[in-house]
This record gives C-alpha cells, sequence and structure tokens, in this order.
C-alpha cells in the first residue's frame, strides 16, 4: 500500500474473506512509516478478497484479488540435508543447527 501525504488522521483496517464468504484472520502491521504490511495464512486454493479502510471509509482499490495456488510438490526423495554437526544423530535431527538444504529437481 502506498503511503497517503494528504490524508487527515483515522485508523487502517483491513478485512479478508474467501471467494466462499469464510472470514480470514489478517495480522495488521504498521511500519511507522505510514505504510502497513498486511500478513495471513492461507488455508484454501483460490481468490481471498482483502477490504482496506481508512477512516471507515474504503479505499478506492478495495476490493484487492489475492489469488493463492497450490503449492509445488517436494519429492522427499531429492531432498539433501548437508552440513550437519559432526556427531549429530537422527533423534537430535530437530535441534537447531546451521544446514544446508539442496533439491535437485529431476
Amino acid at each position: 500500500m502506498s503511503a497517503c501525504v494528504l490524508c487527515e488522521s483515522g485508523d487502517v483496517q483491513v478485512t479478508m474473506t474467501t471467494d466462499q464468504g469464510v472470514n480470514v484472520p489478517v495480522k495488521l502491521i504498521d511500519n511507522h512509516d505510514r505504510t502497513y504490511r498486511v500478513e495471513f495464512e492461507p488455508t484454501i486454493v483460490g481468490t481471498y478478497n482483502t477490504n482496506v479502510m481508512f477512516a471507515g471509509q474504503l479505499t478506492p482499490a478495495s476490493p484487492y484479488k489475492i489469488n493463492v495456488q497450490p503449492a509445488a510438490v517436494v519429492d522427499p526423495s531429492k531432498v539433501r540435508v548437508t552440513d550437519m554437526p559432526q556427531g549429530a544423530q537422527r533423534r537430535s535431527f530437530f535441534r537447531p543447527y546451521k544446514q544446508s538444504i539442496n533439491q535437485s529437481i529431476s
């Protein structure tokens, strides 16, 4: 979203729904430079309708359409974990380690 240089003061609000009308939780983050960031976690593939309001009024371009596509399928047999600390055991794999992960797609 771009900053509004000539706007009066007012609250920014964001609501989001799926095409089926299901409300989607969003997190609105003030960047403290007159811009905001919106975070959400898509749970289904499809179009998400995002309404942005300032001072109780919809912004001219609302609703914004966000299209969520399915994630690429990853073949687990092609994932390689390298740079494991010496002596790391399989049962301790989920402790924090610096790792390099390489997946080559064939």
